[in-house]
Parts: structure tokens; C-alpha cells; sequence
């Protein structure tokens, strides 16, 4: 007897993704949004500059699925490439005397007023240590970099570049002048990661094993003017390598964490390519946190976001 369509059918076709998987909404309460774990798996795994052919697929499929399941998806890919595909979240709890000390700052900067910060999320302004002929100082910028010679409004830039891969850093036109000119430091308290387990993606919040204020992570830095209304814009990237053996049991790429001994190599450009690999395996601890970080909207100033939990 021939197999008759049903109504179910037709809405299961209807909902197919675009690379042959079937979509499985559902509510995901921290987001406020439809979820598919699929769609966070298959779009957040392997396109962040895989190539032109990678990523204009990636890109397709966001908005095919912005046209199935509604334009939120579009908001739902973005938090998850920042959980899935490399380091997107961080903290910030430096005072003005750490960072003073921490990074040699040179004398006679009016001090800054450093608050705590529990859930950078890219595309806002982080502090970044620059080297500017021989000066150190402390800048705010963009933390999603934005390159000199790009000639469209910055809405139009959909890709994610907040982070800058080890292995192609030099090579990549996003990168690759910045990489040559314009390096920077970025400290850190510690940042997140996503391990998937059968319950979801679990956060787990990394640190600096010896209680270190920081951790500094080899970063760029461009600055762009927007060509209508003349304002410059400074931003910045954080560079992401492969996983030491420890980070390597929750996620599959870790930043590239700098020795104090590197800060004026990396800065000055005597030292590159050399210095862009993973930490050592006794550097960091980490320990499971909230799933209320999944969230970018999760309070940038709750403390309790960075809190063990049992399990």
C-alpha cells in the first residue's frame, strides 16, 4: 500500500535544513528564543573562516533558517558561534594598580577607572595594553576587529572577528596587516568554554591555577573611518590556537596565553608565529558554572555568574 503524506509530513519537509538535517525547535528559555541543537552543531562547528566556500554557506544557511523558523534564529546563530566556535566570553576584574604593575604601564597615564566585568560579550569595548612608540597604555576598543580597508557601514560586516586563528593569522585579509603592525595585549580573569554533554552545552569557566589577577592573551588591533559620518572606530581581536591537553577535554581551541617574558617580543613584533601556541597543561584550572551565562544577556556585573556549582 503506497505511503500516504500526512499533515506531519508536509511540516517536517517544510522545516528541513538547508544541508539535508531535520530542524527540531524548541524553546530555549535563557534566550528567550527557538533553539536547534542541530543548527548550533552544524554552523557553529567548523565555517569561521574556512574559506569562501565555507563561509558563504555558513551564511546562506542562516538566513534560510531565518526565513523557516524566523528572523531570532539570526540572533540564536550569533550566541552560538560565540559558545561554540572559539573563545566568546570572558571576565574582567583588574583594578588600575594590577594592571599598572601587571603590564608596565609607562608613568604619568591618568588613572583609569577599571570596573568588574562578568560577562564580556564581544562586539563591546574592552581594555586592551597597546605599545605606541615605545609608550604602554591602556585603550578601550571593539572587541570584534575591524580592518582599515573595509569601504562598507559596519552593519555590514557579518562576520564574527572577534577571534583570529593561530594557524592563518598572517595570512588572512582581516588579519594579516594588523598582525604585521598592530599588536596588542589582553587581559583577562578568566574565560568560558562549552563542553557538550547529554544534558546541553555545560560552561565551564577557566582560570589561572596559581590565582594570577590575569591572564593575557595575545590580541590585534586595527582602526577603521566610517566613511559617512568620519568617525574612527579602534577594535580589536583576541588570536585562538589549538588546546592543550587539559583545555582539550572541554573544548577544541583555547586562546593563546602570553608569558610575561613575551609581552615586549609580541608587542614590538620581534617574536610572531613562534609564540602562538598552547599553554602549558598545569597553567589552568577550570570548573563547571551557571547555564546563565549562556546568555549575553546575563549581567555583565553578577559575581555569582563565575560560582562552582555541584555536578
Amino acid at each position: 500500500m503506497p505511503h500516504l503524506e500526512s499533515a506531519a509530513d508536509r511540516r517536517r519537509e517544510q522545516h528541513r535544513h538547508p544541508l539535508g538535517l531535520p530542524l527540531i525547535p524548541r524553546r530555549d528559555k535563557a534566550a528567550g528564543v527557538l533553539e536547534d541543537p542541530r543548527l548550533g552543531r552544524v554552523l557553529c562547528g567548523r565555517f569561521l573562516f574556512g574559506g569562501g566556500g565555507a563561509l558563504r554557506l555558513h551564511l546562506a544557511s542562516i538566513e534560510a533558517h531565518r526565513r523557516v523558523v524566523g528572523r531570532r534564529v539570526g540572533t540564536l546563530v550569533k550566541q552560538r558561534y560565540m559558545l561554540s566556535v572559539m573563545c566568546g566570553r570572558y571576565t574582567y576584574k583588574l583594578t588600575w594598580e594590577e594592571i599598572v604593575r601587571l603590564y608596565r604601564l609607562t608613568i604619568g597615564q591618568p588613572a583609569q577607572n577599571t570596573r568588574a566585568r562578568y560577562n564580556v560579550c564581544p562586539t563591546t569595548a574592552i581594555d586592551i595594553i597597546v605599545d605606541n612608540a615605545g609608550e604602554r597604555r591602556l585603550e578601550q576598543m571593539r572587541w570584534g576587529l575591524v580592518p582599515s580597508w573595509w569601504s562598507k557601514p559596519l552593519k555590514d560586516l557579518k562576520l564574527a572577528t572577534f577571534n583570529a586563528r593561530a594557524e592563518n593569522v598572517a595570512e588572512k585579509p582581516f588579519f594579516r596587516e594588523a598582525f604585521k603592525r598592530q599588536r596588542c595585549l589582553i587581559p583577562v580573569s578568566g574565560y568560558y568554554e562549552w563542553q557538550d554533554t547529554p544534558s546541553g552545552k555545560q560552561p565551564c569557566y577557566f582560570t589561572a591555577r596559581d590565582g594570577s589577577p590575569a591572564s593575557t592573551i595575545a590580541g590585534l588591533w586595527d582602526e577603521w573611518q566610517d566613511k559617512v559620518s568620519g568617525e574612527t572606530l579602534k577594535s580589536c581581536t583576541m588570536i585562538v590556537t589549538s588546546p592543550n591537553k587539559f583545555v582539550a577535554e572541554v573544548h577544541d581551541r583555547m586562546p593563546v596565553l602570553l608569558a610575561q617574558k613575551d609581552f615586549e617580543p609580541w608587542l614590538s613584533g620581534s617574536a610572531g608565529l613562534e609564540l602562538l601556541k598552547p599553554a602549558d597543561d598545569d597553567l589552568l584550572q577550570n570548573w563547571p558554572v551557571s547555564k546563565r551565562v549562556n546568555s549575553s544577556r546575563a549581567p555583565d556585573e553578577d559575581a555569582t555568574l563565575i560560582d562552582r556549582i555541584s555536578g
